[in-house]
């Protein structure tokens, strides 16, 4: 009989209150905010200035106020990562940390030859968030490219969960595509899970991403 590790260990749910829900969006005054632009493909290694227009639009903070996600981000860590891919790779995975709330939840897989689960779903504090960051920053890429074996596994994290009621769910898969001949992952039914995925490099599969 063929088992399979359960994935029950997501974190119980923050309490969300009153002061949260008042607070719930960014509010910004009259005058100037600074901003850094990371736009160009070979960035300068020195902080260059930059003139910008930026359109800033209000919304209700209650009316049009997301439901809080699960999200599963899978990291191709396989040996065609190498190189400038992986530190691509890292830096959108540090854009996404900074999209989160602290009441979303994120579980990190990575895989080459097979998945390893990097965290189980986490609520993103500002101390989980430097925590992930830095695991992820640690990656390095070896080894053949079984992205399938990266599906299966943040499927079973959101399907194994204790607390799915009111949250929305959603997998990220960041790879180059290079899938070896093992891996099947078009042939994995994801059911009703939206799957998005960015691709890294000049040599990026689009068929497969």
């Amino acid at each position: 009989m063929i088992t399979r590790e359960i994935h029950n260990d997501d974190e119980p749910l923050l309490k969300l209150n009153s002061e949260d829900e008042e607070t719930a969006d960014i509010v910004l005054g009259y005058g100037h905010a600074d901003c850094k632009i990371l736009s160009a493909w070979m960035m300068p290694l020195e902080e260059t200035p930059l003139n910008v227009l930026v359109e800033i639009e209000g919304m209700s903070a209650y009316k049009d106020r997301r439901l809080n996600v699960d999200l599963v981000i899978i990291l191709d860590i396989s040996g065609s990562m190498s190189g400038y891919k992986l530190a691509k790779m890292k830096l959108a995975m540090q854009f996404l940390l900074h999209k989160l709330s602290r009441y979303d939840r994120l579980s990190v897989v990575t895989f080459n030859r097979k998945a390893n689960k990097l965290c189980p779903l986490r609520h993103i504090t500002e101390n989980s968030r430097k925590e992930i960051a830095n695991q992820v920053n640690a990656l390095v890429a070896g080894s053949i490219t079984n992205i399938e074996s990266g599906l299966k596994m943040a499927l079973n994290i959101l399907n194994d969960r204790r607390v799915t009621e009111n949250r929305d769910v959603a997998i990220v898969l960041m790879s180059n595509g290079r899938e070896d001949d093992e891996s099947r992952s078009d042939h994995l039914l994801v059911a009703e899970v939206p799957v998005y995925t960015f691709g890294f490099g000049s040599d990026c599969e689009p068929k497969v991403v």
